[in-house]
């Protein structure tokens, strides 16, 4: 439960910042580590880390609610966010989708993502 809704937070809020993949791992009961794979950090990083503070709140407000615990406890959510590369079949994914919602042409979509990842190379 506290998994699904760390995931459905970020693709809902964060969703530009195009997730690779998110690893929710507990190691120890108050312990929540969370490590994010993102092509654009930038986007969930935000302005002097201020977008993972008001992240960080939410998820530990959500969880404080879902396990009826006092806020006197000691949970830490630890939050790791690497850059992954373009090539990635989600990625190539991703921009095509993106492209297509703005209704441009399938063909010119294409010639966009070939010259894309010939750039990224």
């Amino acid at each position: 439960m506290e998994d699904n809704f760390v995931r459905t937070l970020l693709s809902e809020k964060y969703s530009r910042a195009r997730f690779e993949k998110i690893q929710i791992s507990r190691k120890i009961e108050d312990h929540l580590e969370i490590v994010i794979h993102a092509q654009k950090p930038d986007i969930l990083i935000g302005k002097k880390g201020e977008n993972l503070e008001i992240f960080q709140k939410q998820i530990k407000t959500f969880i404080f609610q879902y396990r009826q615990i006092e806020w006197n406890s000691k949970l830490k959510v630890i939050l790791y966010i690497f850059r992954c590369k373009t090539s990635a079949s989600s990625a190539i994914a991703d921009f095509i989708v993106e492209h297509l919602e703005k209704r441009i042409p399938y063909k010119v979509v294409f010639t966009l993502l070939k010259k894309h990842l010939k750039r990224k190379k």
